[in-house]
């Protein structure tokens, strides 16, 4: 055989390899398709069927790294459905395939511990803190979610000592960071692990450090901090201290009102009233922990209120009443460990589905692969025996037979084809419906709460109405008062010339006229009674009106705070609107959001949506700060839930004509002169199409890929505002995501921010610099460096924040 036929040969080989490779790939993203799909629907057993077809063809392919990474992923559906047994089982046989892997090792004992085998997760972490400590010695920040499980690990194992020493060693990395609130919690710790150890007085010193910097930041204790001084001071005896901090807890939780937080700390209290012996406050918090645990659902803290009860009734000798209340405490209580148990039941019964699931899967493949041989031997034999003729017709009748199986599939393909299609308009019509009928509600709920924003801001016109009218009554009460005080004094040198001269009188004349003398001294004596008399009432006056303006000082204080509480509760409104992390996270693992209002509420906020493989995210930017940006933020917000998860629009240029209509329309800025608006940058992820698309009103984007930072300007013209041009139109940009990508949509507030030692900008050119060289790093390390370097760059000017700051990082 020549050198060329045997090259030849060769390459065919190569050539039908590749492509069986290549076929198999394929095959193995499809088949995880599936699986992910089954998962979300928590369809475990099809999921992993899915998973074990695609281990098989990866096991044959000899790729260690693809099969490792199936078998995290399989673990991470298990963990999802609670399956910790089975997720442990699959990460151990990644770990196996790359035991170096520190991200295992690590999901290892997170595992570990909810498992309950807090040794066995302790010394996971163990075996990566000392490659941690060497890897990770010029960026310590990365060492801290270890050293975060090993003190909970160590917590949970009750070895104090030794999660003491590791909270020292996060405090120094904090202090070495300067972060003012990561030294806050690590400091809470070390109080908190010297507590366990029974080191009171340790514990008590390290708390009231701790709680003097947080009334110095906020001027106000945190509660978690009152009740950790509260229960250590319980606990050598001090019932005055424990009072005193328990009772200035409930004060902070009672502002909140949170129902569910103020039961528990009423119960607290009536704990420790009870074993004072105080049974009138012990009954009285007793009660209010009833009321507001059953309005809040907490079964928990409503089964201990119930145990206290029974003890205040038993004090009181009605054992009648205490074995009731004490049954409904074991009722409860009872109720909480039967649902546990249900709980576990139902994880135990869904481990054994999946368990079984598994086994015949692999039985099944077993089977299939054993048949398939099986079919391989016998066609080999009859191809043996067959002649060329014989096979040549055969290869023809099969080649017919196909082309009319193709033809009849494709007809009945066409068929199925037009029922879905029909189907499919006659479900667009049922949703047209169903929307309109949704967005004309919304529309009322919009129109009234307009409606009640309107009254309010009337009824806060009038109020400061009120406020200045007072405020000018005070001014004229305080004129009056020194008026009144230069009054007294003129009247007192009237008084004392009069004595004065009346003296000298006396003496000039005293030989001369006794008689005369003593009755011009009665007169006299008289008129002086008389100028104290008057005195005396100026001076009640004075105070009286000195107590008046006291008393409208103390509404204007009690006003203030009022508005203050009204912020704070706005500040929670404005919170439920913005998208929880979890849902986020799901649909994006890797990213994070560093968000810094500049006052209690905010005028920037973030906005999440997904639906159908694609994901809309967006930075915005609204006009004004505090309470005026943040109603234009929930303004915003409805709009665009109404024009992407109603109306299904997804193309970023599109979505922000939609609401640039919208906010014009909703302010009424074609009748009025009001030009509120907004900046912002938004982009729509196409998963299964491997894109992202963007457009921006005023904000950019930034995103680095292939090791080369980009940066795409928005249009110039913001949503909302003073329209000249007859259609706003803005630009759609595409960015393909075959490769590793990282984007960045902020705010302009990070960017304008004025620090350093020259108080000048930090600039979007330091900050894009600043976002490459931190790029390659995971989403929480690049979230806490930009944090880090704001706040530094703020604190080396002693300038305070000057505009809101949302930045937001995601790894595609």
């Amino acid at each position: 055989m020549s050198q060329l036929v045997q090259k030849i040969i060769i390459f065919i080989g190569i050539f039908f390899i590749s492509i069986w490779n290549v076929s198999a790939q394929s095959k193995t993203d499809s088949l995880l398709r599936y699986a992910r799909m089954y998962a979300e629907k928590t369809d475990y057993s099809n999921a992993l069927r899915s998973f074990l077809q695609a281990i098989k063809i990866e096991e044959k392919n000899n790729q260690p790294e693809k099969l490792a990474s199936i078998y995290q992923e399989i673990s991470d559906v298990y963990s999802e459905g609670n399956l910790n047994e089975k997720a442990l089982e699959y990460l151990k046989k990644a770990e196996k395939i790359l035991p170096e892997d520190d991200d295992i090792t690590s999901k290892i004992g997170d595992m570990e511990m909810k498992q309950r085998n807090y040794k066995n997760g302790l010394n996971q972490y163990l075996k990566i803190f000392n490659e941690f400590e060497t890897k990770y010695k010029k960026e310590p920040i990365k060492k801290l979610p270890n050293l975060r499980k090993i003190i909970i690990a160590y917590q949970n194992l009750k070895e104090y000592d030794n999660a003491l020493k590791y909270n020292f060693k996060i405090l120094e990395i904090q202090n070495e960071l300067k972060n003012e609130e990561g030294i806050l919690i690590a400091k809470n710790n070390i109080g908190y692990n010297y507590k366990y150890l029974k080191n009171y007085k340790q514990a008590i010193q390290v708390f009231e450090e701790i709680l003097a910097i947080e009334k110095k930041q906020n001027k106000n204790g945190n509660v978690a901090t009152l009740i950790n001084l509260g229960i250590t001071y319980q606990n050598i005896g001090d019932y005055q201290n424990t009072l005193k901090y328990l009772l200035e807890a409930n004060t902070n939780i009672e502002k909140k009102e949170n129902k569910k937080e103020m039961a528990q700390m009423y119960d607290l209290l009536s704990s420790v009233y009870f074993n004072l012996k105080d049974y009138y406050n012990a009954k009285y918090y007793n009660d209010l922990a009833l009321k507001l645990s059953e309005e809040s659902k907490d079964k928990k803290t409503l089964s201990n209120a119930y145990q206290t009860t029974s003890l205040l009734y038993q004090q009181e000798e009605k054992y009648d009443k205490a074995l009731e209340f004490f049954k409904n405490h074991l009722r409860i209580k009872d109720s909480l460990l039967v649902e546990e148990r249900m709980q576990q039941q139902n994880i135990l019964q869904q481990q054994y589905v999946v368990e079984r699931s598994e086994n015949e899967s692999k039985l099944m493949m077993a089977s299939e692969e054993i048949k398939e041989a099986q079919l391989k031997e016998a066609r080999a034999e009859a191809d043996k025996k067959e002649k060329e003729n014989q096979i040549l017709q055969q290869n023809q009748k099969i080649k017919d037979e196909q082309l009319a199986r193709q033809s009849l599939e494709q007809k009945r393909a066409k068929q199925e084809l037009l029922l879905l299609q029909q189907q499919s308009l006659a479900e667009k019509k049922d949703r047209a419906i169903l929307e309109l009928q949704r967005s004309q509600a919304i529309k009322d709920a919009e129109i009234s709460k307009r409606s009640a924003l309107e009254k309010q801001k009337e009824q806060e016109r009038k109020n400061e109405i009120e406020l200045l009218n007072k405020d000018k009554k005070l001014k004229e009460i305080e004129n009056q008062r020194k008026e009144s005080e230069s009054k007294q004094f003129q009247n007192f040198v009237m008084v004392a010339f009069a004595l004065g001269s009346l003296v000298f009188g006396l003496v000039l004349f005293g030989l001369i006229t006794t008689g005369r003398k003593n009755r011009k001294l009665a007169k006299q004596q008289e008129e002086i009674e008389q100028k104290n008399i008057e005195l005396a009432q100026n001076n009640e006056e004075i105070a009286t009106q000195r107590d008046s303006a006291e008393k409208l000082g103390e509404l204007l204080v009690e006003k203030n705070q009022h508005i203050i509480s009204s912020i704070n509760y706005a500040k929670q409104i404005q919170e439920s609107i913005l998208p929880l992390s979890e849902d986020i996270t799901k649909v994006l693992p890797e990213h994070f959001i560093l968000f810094k209002p500049r006052d209690i509420v905010s005028g920037d906020f973030y906005f999440f949506a997904h639906k159908d493989n694609k994901t809309v995210i967006a930075a915005i930017d609204c006009t004004g700060h505090g309470v005026p940006g943040a109603l234009m933020s929930m303004v915003g917000n409805q709009i665009l839930n109404e024009i992407i998860v109603i109306s299904e629009i997804y193309s970023p240029d599109l979505i922000l004509n939609e609401l640039h209509k919208g906010i014009r329309k909703a302010l009424k800025q074609e009748e009025t002169t009001n030009r509120d608006g907004m900046d912002m940058s938004l982009i729509t992820i196409y998963h299964q199409e491997k894109k992202v698309e963007f457009a921006g009103a005023k904000n950019p984007l930034i995103y680095v890929q292939n090791n080369e930072l980009v940066h795409l300007k928005g249009d110039k013209n913001a949503i909302g505002g003073e329209q000249r041009e007859e259609n706003r139109i803005f630009t759609k940009h595409t960015i393909s995501t075959e490769n590793k990508t990282y984007f960045y949509l902020f705010s302009d507030g990070y960017q304008d921010q004025f620090g350093g030692k020259e108080r000048k900008k930090f600039m979007i050119k330091k900050m894009k610099e600043l976002l490459f060289d931190i790029h390659k790093k995971d989403m929480i390390t690049q979230k806490e460096i930009l944090k880090h370097e704001i706040e530094i760059w703020i604190n080396e000017s002693t300038e305070p924040q000057t505009d809101d700051i949302l930045v937001i990082g995601i790894k595609i």
